[in-house]
């Protein structure tokens, strides 16, 4: 009689699930920086084409203004996660493994406090300009959802970054 063993679906580390979740989310924001991009692009020609032709757009200026913030902030995640932003590890590959990691950890731990406070700055600062009722000058918008959309931008950073300390600690990791 042969016995054959049950084989179970692998259960995914603590870490693997957080990671698959900032890239699912940081995926979704990378796409709306892409589509904010390509938006800010067609406004932009579609205004010269109108200057030529009659005048231009009312508030042009403005709504590029914050198609480029949305860009730049929704793309800060997936920016972190393909590890497109500049590293200068010349001094640091003198050092041991040890210190290496030591470095690491150390610069991890200060980016997530640091943009752990932006997110929260930029969140609070959006419910100022709420209570405020600040608006736009040209195209009189209210500012506290626009700025309220850059900080979630932030929040795709900070999930990152978080996924990226974990696993410099080797949280969560079944042994």
């Amino acid at each position: 009689m042969e016995v054959v063993a049950k084989s179970y679906p692998k259960r995914l580390k603590v870490t693997e699930k957080l990671e698959q979740i900032s890239t699912l989310s940081n995926k979704f924001l990378a796409s709306l920086a892409g589509l904010s991009l390509f938006s800010m692009m067609i406004l932009i020609v579609i205004n010269s084409v109108a200057r030529k032709l009659s005048s231009p757009f009312l508030g042009t200026v403005e709504v590029v203004g914050w198609l480029a913030a949305f860009t730049t902030a929704f793309a800060l995640g997936y920016t972190q996660q393909l590890k497109g932003n500049v590293v200068l590890d010349l001094v640091m590959n003198y050092f041991s493994k040890k210190v290496q990691w030591l470095a690491n950890l150390l610069v991890a731990v200060i980016n997530v406090v640091f943009f752990l406070f932006v997110f929260y700055q930029l969140f609070m600062y959006s419910l100022d300009l709420k209570s405020s009722g600040q608006v736009s000058e040209a195209l009189m918008v209210s500012y506290y959802p626009l700025v309220a959309l850059f900080s979630l931008g932030f929040l795709g950073l900070l999930f990152s970054l978080l996924v990226d300390l974990i696993k410099a600690c080797n949280i969560g990791e079944d042994r």
